[in-house]
């Protein structure tokens, strides 16, 4: 079924997000949605706040507080629609990048560690996670997520990024030295550093990689799923997590492979001479202890090439440290920006 523009009030919106004529049918449906998703944020906005307030009236304060979603905004964001919040009063600005199959609120646990700290706390959905718009396979993953990112950058930051967050967080750092003030790298999943510093880690990865490689190769998502939770998950088995969370990493499994190019290959260049070692912020590398190849050869190259870098160990935990090991990885976080004042 067709759609007519004048069946959508696109007044006060951007003048580049309107349809035109020109574009192909396909486009112009992709335009109209992001345009009324933007537009919808008002109206969501006060159906939450009057939820909110009905809820309180009625005595349930705790619900009324953790309606989910309530406290999101939505806009674009270099082309993409996109949520974000942002939490604490402190005048020390923080953009957090959280990883692959997560979401913002992934952040919660580590946030409520840090709760007393005098930052500013910026956070969003990457494409294709929360309540972001679903990643629709137009361009680079890699490219539009840190084009995203780099939106929030409208002062000097400090990064925190996790897993895949923390590479586009590095990115950041090569791209935008001059609004970086520090970097925070959570087991960051740039295995091509891996590879190339240590060229037995990538047959070690190949071999763990093997059923999940296998799965995606036969469309079978669930058990990619499972097979990628085996190995980069918060080590509680698959059988046990909610059916929710199960269906969640079901549904975006296929983000992993369109990572791919820049997380396992090197399409962005980060094994590049001199690249990284340009990076003047000071940086703190977080590593479990009982992660999986390729990371501690990836923390060893990031070592060796980052001018002011600092290694510290997360004792028990695996890859999902932020969520595990909150406390512990809060921990090092306060500590390091501390010794690094604005």
């Amino acid at each position: 079924m067709l759609l007519s523009l004048n069946m959508v009030d696109l007044s006060g919106l951007d003048r580049d997000l309107i349809p035109t004529q020109k574009m192909s049918q396909k486009n112009i449906l992709k335009e109209m949605a992001a345009a009324i998703w933007q537009k919808s944020e008002t109206c969501l906005t006060v159906l939450r706040c009057v939820c909110k307030i009905l809820l309180v009236g009625q005595g349930y304060k705790g619900l009324a507080k953790d309606i989910k979603g309530y406290h999101l905004k939505r806009d674009i964001r270099a082309g993409y629609p996109t949520a974000w919040q942002m939490t604490g009063s402190g005048s020390r600005a923080v953009l957090l990048l959280h990883c692959s199959l997560a979401m913002s609120s992934a952040w919660r646990g580590l946030l409520d560690e840090m709760a007393q700290s005098e930052h500013q706390f910026t956070m969003f959905d990457l494409p294709g996670h929360g309540e972001s718009l679903k990643w629709d396979f137009r361009g680079s993953f890699h490219d539009v997520s840190t084009a995203v990112a780099a939106s929030f950058l409208d002062q000097k930051m400090d990064l925190i990024g996790h897993s895949f967050g923390a590479s586009v967080a590095l990115r950041l750092a090569v791209e935008h030295p001059d609004l970086v003030r520090s970097l925070i790298l959570i087991e960051p999943v740039i295995f091509s550093l891996g590879f190339a510093y240590e060229p037995a880690s990538k047959k070690a990865f190949l071999q763990d990689h093997s059923e999940f490689d296998r799965a995606i190769a036969c469309d079978e998502f669930l058990g990619a799923a499972r097979a990628f939770h085996q190995i980069w998950g918060s080590g509680q088995s698959w059988d046990r997590l909610p059916d929710k969370v199960q269906r969640g990493m079901v549904d975006k499994i296929h983000l992993i492979p369109a990572a791919a190019s820049h997380v396992v290959e090197d399409a962005y260049g980060f094994c590049t001479a001199g690249l990284l070692e340009k990076i003047e912020a000071p940086v703190l590398l977080l590593q479990g202890s009982a992660s999986s190849a390729p990371m501690p050869a990836v923390i060893l190259s990031l070592q060796s090439r980052l001018p002011r870098c600092l290694v510290k160990m997360l004792k028990g935990a695996g890859h999902m440290a932020p969520i595990t090991h909150a406390k512990a990885t809060a921990a090092h976080i306060q500590s390091f920006l501390k010794n690094h004042p604005v």
